[in-house]
């Protein structure tokens, strides 16, 4: 699926919207060793007072489901917890090093594991933003250390009781 144009819904009526093929090349590509770059992905919502809160999030904290039809999610920060609940949307931001797309979701279920909330997030809207110039995502140097401290393996967990997976 080619990027789409600004504002234009990412499903044909009737069917479910399907995330677009550059988004889920980028969420799909493997992140590299330990110490190696991974991209940063922002998950916008929007707190009790209308200011846009920020969670960012590693490639082990998203994931499109197989069929591309979702975004899987798994957060524990409160306030992030807090505004999916009580808006049910959500933005993600991602990028490549020729456009950035905006993925504008709604929540479509959760679950709760080891003080994490895991969403499920239909796709709506995607804007692809491109000046024609190269971009580099945001960013972070992965390791052992860091897995750790923000507990991977929960939220592979939390995004394997999304899918279904025991």
């Amino acid at each position: 699926m080619a990027p789409l144009a600004e504002g234009a819904p990412a499903g044909e009526a009737g069917l479910a919207a399907l995330i677009p093929e550059p988004v889920l090349a980028i969420l799909r590509a493997e992140p590299g060793p330990e110490q190696e770059f991974d991209q940063a992905i922002p998950l916008l919502t929007v707190d009790p007072d209308g200011f846009a809160h920020v969670a960012l999030l590693s490639r082990g904290q998203l994931r499109a489901d197989p069929a591309g039809r979702e975004l899987l999610a798994s957060v524990w920060g409160a306030g992030t917890r807090a505004n999916l609940l009580a808006s049910g949307r959500a933005t993600v931001m991602l990028a490549d090093d020729s456009a950035a797309y905006y993925l504008k979701l709604t929540v479509t279920r959760t679950v709760e594991h080891a003080a994490r909330l895991g969403v499920a997030l239909a796709p709506g809207r995607c804007i692809s933003d491109s000046a024609g110039v190269q971009l580099a995502p945001m960013g972070f140097r992965r390791s052992a250390e860091l897995a750790a401290r923000e507990g991977w393996e929960a939220d592979a967990r939390v995004l394997d009781l999304l899918t279904g997976t025991p």
